[in-house]
């Protein structure tokens, strides 16, 4: 069973920081490259959505090294941030029992924009973080890149994402 103790939901915002990293907004909404474009950056930003923690261990202390966080979070266009473009779902799985960074998260995530979706994964130690972009859909099919990820302190776990697709 999950203890609410202060310094459990500290620890699990800073957790969720990292994972909600990846829920992202782009400059506008067209967001998206053209798929004959040799090479896209989207600068990014994120924050709010909802955050469910997952005992899957059944251990008494979280997390435990199976433990999960399971993440919604809106996507925002950084020129107008009160306009949502899009959801990312993430899913991430402890891999070290630690909740303060570095947490060690292995992290899947779906960005779900109005022309496709990106695929994202990998394992956050740092902050910054980078993940793989590993596809896509719509424009974004076949995708492969980069995804640099920047969480800060704050309400809504921000966090700033920079892709690099190709």
């Amino acid at each position: 069973m999950l203890k609410h103790g202060k310094a459990v939901i500290a620890g699990l915002s800073i957790a969720a920081a990292t994972a909600t990293a990846f829920s992202i907004t782009a400059a506008g909404a067209s967001t998206a490259a053209p798929r004959h474009s040799s090479a896209t950056t989207l600068k990014l930003l994120v924050h709010g959505g909802s955050l469910t923690p997952v005992n899957v261990t059944g251990a008494k202390a979280f997390p435990r090294t199976g433990d999960e966080l399971i993440l919604v979070e809106p996507v925002y266009a950084t020129a107008r941030p009160k306009r949502v473009i899009g959801h990312a779902y993430i899913t991430a799985t402890f891999v070290t029992p630690v909740i303060s960074p570095p947490a060690g998260l292995r992290d899947e995530v779906t960005l779900v924009l109005q022309r496709g979706a990106i695929e994202l994964a990998g394992v956050t130690t740092a902050n910054p973080s980078t993940l793989a972009v590993t596809g896509g859909t719509g424009i974004y099919r076949d995708a492969r890149g980069q995804a640099s990820v920047t969480t800060r302190r704050g309400k809504g776990n921000p966090a700033s994402i920079t892709l690099r697709l190709s």
